[in-house]
């Protein structure tokens, strides 16, 4: 027979046509875990997982022995004895995953990474801002024109590119800024900005909001002395200037970054909850808030070990959990979890980043690759496909199958392996990660907490 059943989760109430013979065929190879007192079943092939509490979990194994809807729950009410009701808000619940997250021997695995690529327009920046890992002062001689950059976006969107992140130092600082950003969007990227806001006026805040689907503002603390003691007197009234004028371009994404750091933590503390109100009240109800809790070295910021960093990222999350809502750090983990698209690497080849004077780079590891000037007077398809097969074969050579540890880890395709920078400093070798029965629960405990979070990134 046929039935409306509601499919419930912790974020929404929906309800979808199903018959109550479906049947369900789950990914083969499955693990289980008992974590945080849920039942958590990792598909890893797929990256996909399912969180179930007892009854939940009574109803995915019968799923699993290929029973129907209805037998389900017949079965739950027949040797749980449980009520019709609670048999059917269980399998409900279940059904929600599952369809959310297409948990499913048929899913299609998104293997392919995005071309997206990362443009640092200038090394120029008319701040000098403490926490600086770039040490960004004055334009290069040697910076790529206008043309030089069009060339190389023809190339990458006809290979397939969508995203575009312009930054610097300062992307403004180049004169040709507001023009790359004009033609970015009329060959068809999706544009992000990052930005200081300083240099944003009135003239230019209509063309790029016009033309940019998100825009990342830098504002690193809650107030005005604490930001300025970073950035320069004045720079705080100047970054939410750059808000106002922005404000009216309703399709354009509006974000508020922020880097504390050991000092400005008790300003956090005491304020990032009353500033993120205030923003949001003065100027835009949907402004986002990114709160960085991993630091490099910068201008007067010390490097810091790996246990510092450890605890200074877990000190910024509860931090972020107690000032703005007691979930979010896992929302923001939840972005870069996506089901049925696994991690085989450490990042590597996700943005393809170009320095201003045109130098392509993979990672710091294997230097410059090749500059986009050699382009010349072509039009630029043959380096742009020379560029990805040569980045797919770094990247194939060390997918985190290769990763020493690795190859047998049920959650190999969630963490990709760990940073190979550190591989190689800290073991002397790409692909040898060494694994913690720590960073195991860590890891997850993470699956369970941000199960209900789990959405598709925007850009």
């Amino acid at each position: 027979m046929n039935g409306k059943v509601v499919i419930v989760d912790e974020c929404e109430v929906r309800e979808e046509e199903v018959s109550m013979d479906t049947t369900f065929a789950f990914p083969e190879i499955l693990s289980e875990h008992f974590v945080l007192g849920k039942h958590l079943i990792i598909a890893s092939q797929y990256a996909n997982w399912l969180v179930c509490d007892d009854n939940e979990y009574a109803a995915f194994r019968l799923f699993r022995d290929g029973k129907s809807i209805q037998e389900v729950e017949d079965a739950l009410m027949a040797q749980l004895q449980m009520s019709a009701e609670d048999a059917r808000g269980a399998v409900s619940r279940l059904m929600a995953q599952v369809f959310e997250r297409d948990f499913s021997r048929d899913a299609e695995i998104i293997t392919a990474a995005p071309l997206d690529v990362s443009l640092r327009l200038t090394s120029g920046c008319n701040l000098r801002c403490t926490i600086c890992s770039l040490h960004c002062t004055t334009v290069g001689p040697d910076e790529c024109s206008f043309e030089q950059w069009r060339r190389f976006l023809d190339a990458l969107k006809q290979h397939g590119a969508d995203v575009l992140t312009i930054s610097g130092g300062e992307p403004l600082v180049n004169p040709d800024c507001v023009k790359i950003i004009v033609y970015a969007k009329k060959i068809g990227f999706r544009i992000l900005l990052l930005t200081n806001g300083t240099l944003i006026t009135n003239e230019n805040a209509e063309v790029i909001g016009k033309n940019c689907d998100q825009i990342r503002i830098s504002i690193d603390g809650p107030d005005e002395a604490t930001h300025d003691s970073i950035r320069g007197k004045g720079m705080f009234g100047k970054a939410v200037s750059a808000l106002h004028k922005l404000v009216s371009h309703s399709d354009c994404r509006l974000t508020i970054t922020m880097t504390p750091t050991p000092a400005t933590l008790p300003a956090f503390r005491t304020g990032l909850r009353k500033f993120v109100d205030w923003i949001r009240q003065t100027i835009r109800s949907d402004i986002s808030f990114e709160v960085n809790g991993m630091l490099m070295p910068g201008r007067e910021l010390p490097a810091m070990s790996r246990e510092e960093q450890v605890d200074f990222l877990e000190t910024v999350n509860s931090l972020c959990n107690d000032q703005l809502e007691t979930d979010f750090a896992a929302r923001v983990a939840a972005v870069n979890v996506v089901p049925n698209r696994p991690v085989f690497d450490c990042g590597l080849k996700n943005v393809i980043p170009v320095d201003a004077n045109g130098d392509v780079h993979l990672c710091s590891i294997f230097g410059s690759l090749c500059n986009i000037k050699e382009i010349g007077d072509s039009d630029g398809v043959d380096f742009v496909s020379r560029l990805v097969t040569k980045l797919d074969s770094l990247v194939d050579s060390i997918k985190v199958d290769r990763v020493q540890l690795c190859s047998s880890c049920d959650l190999r395709y969630f963490c990709g392996g760990g940073c190979r920078k550190e591989n190689l400093r800290l073991r002397g070798n790409l692909n040898a990660s060494e694994c913690t029965d720590e960073f195991r629960q860590a890891l997850l405990e993470k699956l369970v907490t941000l199960s209900l979070y789990t959405i598709e990134p925007l850009t």
